[in-house]
Order: structure tokens, then C-alpha cells, then sequence
């Protein structure tokens, strides 16, 4: 690059975010569908409650350099036998490995798109479809009073296969009171459980975050853990929440 006075500098960019979603981010960490590829976490750990400590990037590489000494990486079959047994990839040379300051824990960046509205319709959404029944969710939504600014769903919420992150918003607006004494088994507990993960990803969506907005986000999420209980009491999951 040219600097003011005409001089040609050899520059080099910092990489501070890298938003993509999540298939990419394992990808990129060099981390197994199975792991996260922020922390330590792997699919059993991924309801817990506890945050587990970050998959950094020098763990990685040296976890990768360890597998390399012991399997060559280009006989691919069986150092993809190694790699699969501590949750890796099976990328030996990321892109990111000798770039100063980067740390996959650090530059991937969460999207809301994914990482909140997806998981609310792959899930919350779900579990609120198994207690209600679509049935009633869809009466509730079609006899819901127009207002402006609020979506009304004419034809019902339920029936909706691909949405956009448009309509993901739209249910979450109005879904807790949709929710309300539908059923027996919609206990105060599980529409509070609801309500602390729905808070959760509305204060996920601020322009920027202070100290006193990540407390408040945490807070909704051990109300969360604490209440998560109810779905499966409700039959809205079976076995553990996810």
C-alpha cells in the first residue's frame, strides 16, 4: 500500500471477524461437526449450563502437530482415524496458523441469523409446537387481533417450512402469549423458560453491549437452564435439552 508521503509499505490486515455460520466456523477452526469451535464443549456439554473454557488456537495447532508426528498428514485414511478421536478435522495447514494474533476463539464471530433466529426455530419453536399442538398454535395465531407493527399470521405459524429471518421475528414476538394457558401442560415454568431464552435473543440483537447488558444476558440464560426442566416435564423434548 501507498502511505501519504508515496512510500510502498508491506502491509498485513488484522483479521478481527470472520461472521459465517456455523458448519463454516467448525471448518475454518479445524473442529469435528460434533465440537464447538469456540470452546471446549462437545455435544454432550452442549446443554450444559457451566460455559466451558475456549478451544483456542494454539491448543489446536498443538494438537495437530502432535497428530503429525505420529501419522503423516498426507496418508489421509488413517490420520482422518486420528484427528476423529480428539474431536478435529483433519486440516494439518489452516489458513490462519502463522498470521500474527489470530485465534479462531477470538475472530468468529456469533450471526444472529443463525446462532439465535435458527436456533429458535429448530428448537424453541418445536417445543412449543409438541406442548400446544399445531392445532391450537395455528387458531391462536389466526384469531389474533391486527395491530400495526404486529405480523398476523392468516393461515397459522405451524404449517411454515422455510422462513426467513423476517418471520422467525414475527413468532417470537407474540409466541409467549400465544403460549399462555394453551394447555395443562403449559405450566407457568415452562412459558417462563420460553420467555428467558426469547429475552435472551432480543438482547442478543443490540447495537452495541455494556456490562450491564451481558449480566442481564446471562441472567436470561440461568433463568433458561434453571427452568429447562419444564420441557421435558411437558413432553416438549425428550431426553436431555439441547
Amino acid at each position: 500500500m501507498t502511505d501519504g508521503l508515496g512510500y510502498r509499505r508491506y502491509c498485513f490486515t488484522p483479521l478481527v471477524a470472520y461472521i459465517t455460520d456455523l458448519p463454516e466456523q467448525q471448518l475454518i477452526a479445524c473442529i469435528s461437526k460434533n465440537a464447538s469451535p469456540m470452546t471446549t464443549a462437545t455435544l454432550p456439554q452442549f446443554g450444559d449450563s457451566v460455559p466451558h473454557p475456549r478451544c483456542t488456537g494454539v491448543s489446536t495447532l498443538t494438537q495437530i502437530e502432535d497428530l503429525c508426528h505420529q501419522v503423516h498428514p498426507w496418508d489421509i485414511i488413517s490420520f482422518q482415524k486420528k484427528v476423529k478421536e480428539v474431536k478435529l478435522l483433519g486440516v494439518h495447514l489452516p489458513f490462519w496458523q502463522d498470521w500474527k494474533f489470530m485465534d479462531p476463539a477470538i475472530f468468529l464471530v456469533g450471526e444472529i441469523l443463525h446462532m439465535c433466529h435458527k436456533f429458535f426455530f429448530d428448537h424453541v419453536l418445536k417445543w412449543c409446537k409438541e406442548v400446544v399442538g399445531n392445532h391450537l398454535i395455528d387458531t391462536r395465531y389466526k384469531t389474533q387481533h391486527k395491530h400495526v407493527g404486529i405480523r398476523h399470521f392468516t393461515s397459522g405459524a405451524s404449517h411454515i417450512k422455510q422462513m426467513t429471518g423476517r418471520e422467525h421475528r414475527d413468532i417470537q414476538q407474540t409466541l409467549v402469549p400465544m403460549i399462555a394457558k394453551a394447555t395443562a401442560h403449559t405450566t407457568l415454568t415452562f412459558v417462563y423458560c420460553i420467555r428467558s431464552m426469547i429475552k435472551f435473543i432480543y438482547m442478543a440483537q443490540n447495537q452495541t453491549y455494556s456490562d450491564a447488558l451481558i449480566a442481564a444476558m446471562v441472567e436470561a440464560l440461568q433463568e433458561f437452564h434453571a427452568m429447562q426442566h419444564a420441557i421435558v416435564e411437558a413432553e416438549g423434548q425428550w431426553g436431555r435439552v439441547v
